[in-house]
């Protein structure tokens, strides 16, 4: 039965022709997780890689359940057929599986190489999500270390965005601790003090484990910006043992955030409908793959990821609704999520006919799960909606960041299903 509903689905693919078509079969095949579907896959990569689709085929091959997946994406590199814009996300995929290679290594220091190159940037569309993957990576297959020289760089390039100069600073900082350290205590006073780079070496230094940096927590504690000593002071601006710091890592679920982000906005701007990208680019994502097991740095990071998902393109207000209209729209939705971003996009989707029920994917819940834990109200109410959560012993044992890596798991679920959903935005033929 289920090998017979295979068989359709791989015809399904092969007839299709409409984006909406492609994306819909490609999601029923990567949740499935069947490697049954690897090579119908590639074969339909190899026919879309240089359509704004392609990029979908590299998404649902990642998840597939396969030990062979490493070799198949390092076969799309070695044959060069894969799009160049979509080498950064299989350099990430292949990582994720722990499978590196000679040529994958040499790709991803080609990239590392002549990243400060703006003209190279534009080229080949590099951002910070496409930084990322990389960075991860190099970072794995444990050939960061030779492009110490170059990150030490990126950092105080200004030409960058500030996410990626503080992933160039985050992903520095784990090549010898001890050394960058010093290196960066040596440029303080010249290139770090008074600069956003200050505030993005005070969130790393909460996290660093060995001695060194304490004795630049105690440089910007005593003459940086008010905003770096306010950060420093999360957790108290105490120098902790490494036994009593418990650090939790979320770059694996922050790049595929990113990479869903992403997804959705091709899909959005592609759609006659919209034309726009709704997730503009957020640096504050960045800040999201460390967590402290802090209290007042989670309480931090959960502020952080609010604005994150209210961080939507001003355009989604022009939704040219009545109010009445509107009202009749967010029936039984409170009343101060109209005016919030969130509720605008709410909004704006159901005008433009896409359909959104009154959950909204979980949108809601998850800020009111957020906004709760800023308050820390600790009533019978807000333990209920733990408790709804599954999460309440965890709040109550103070397991900060299982609750961080959770909350960042359930936005990325959301935004798995809104990519899903949004395959209807997109009907244009492909070929």
């Amino acid at each position: 039965m289920f090998a017979e509903e295979n068989s359709k689905l791989i015809s399904s693919l092969y007839k299709a022709k409409k984006r909406q078509e492609i994306s819909e079969i490609l999601e029923y095949m990567g949740e499935s997780g069947n490697p049954v579907f690897i090579y119908p896959i590639l074969d339909g990569y190899a026919k879309y890689r240089n359509s704004s689709v392609g990029y979908y085929f590299i998404w649902s091959l990642s998840r597939l359940d396969s030990p062979s997946l490493g070799d198949h994406l390092n076969n799309l590199l070695e044959s060069y057929e894969v799009q160049r814009g979509h080498i950064p996300l299989v350099l990430f995929f292949m990582a994720e599986k722990r499978f590196f290679s000679e040529t994958a290594n040499k790709m991803a220091s080609m990239y590392l190489d002549n990243y400060e190159d703006t003209s190279f940037r534009k080229d080949f569309n590099l951002k910070s999500l496409e930084l990322n993957c990389i960075m991860v990576y190099s970072y794995w297959a444990d050939i960061l270390k030779n492009h110490e020289q170059t990150l030490r760089r990126l950092i105080f390039n200004t030409n960058l965005s500030e996410g990626e100069r503080a992933l160039a600073l985050n992903y520095l900082l784990e090549i010898d601790t001890d050394r960058q350290i010093n290196f960066l205590i040596d440029n303080y006073a010249e290139k770090i003090r008074g600069r956003n780079i200050e505030n993005n070496l005070a969130r790393k230094l909460l996290v660093c484990q060995c001695g060194k940096p304490s004795v630049l927590k105690e440089t910007i504690m005593g003459s940086g910006q008010e905003k770096a000593k306010s950060i420093l002071s999360e957790s108290g601006g105490k120098n902790k043992k490494e036994g009593n710091l418990l650090v939790y890592n979320n770059i694996r679920t922050i790049a595929r955030i990113a990479i869903l982000r992403r997804q959705i906005n091709n899909k959005t701007l592609s759609s006659e409908n919209i034309g726009f990208n709704i997730f503009p680019e957020n640096e504050l994502l960045v800040r999201q793959s460390q967590c402290l097991n802090e209290k007042n740095f989670f309480i931090s990071m959960c502020k952080d990821l609010i604005s994150i998902i209210n961080s939507l393109d001003e355009r989604i207000e022009d939704h040219k609704l009545s109010e009445k209209r509107m009202f009749d729209i967010l029936v039984d939705i409170p009343e101060k999520k109209i005016d919030i971003p969130l509720g605008k996009l709410f909004l704006y989707l159901n005008a433009k006919g896409a359909g959104v029920d009154y959950y909204f994917y979980g949108f809601w819940q998850l800020e009111d799960l957020l906004e709760g834990l800023v308050a820390q109200k600790e009533d019978d109410e807000f333990f209920s909606n733990l408790k709804h959560f599954g999460i309440e012993k965890m709040y109550k044992e103070k397991q900060w960041h299982k609750i961080n890596c959770y909350v960042l798991g359930y936005y990325m679920q959301i935004l798995e299903r809104v990519n899903r959903d949004f395959n209807q935005l997109i009907d244009q033929d492909v070929c």
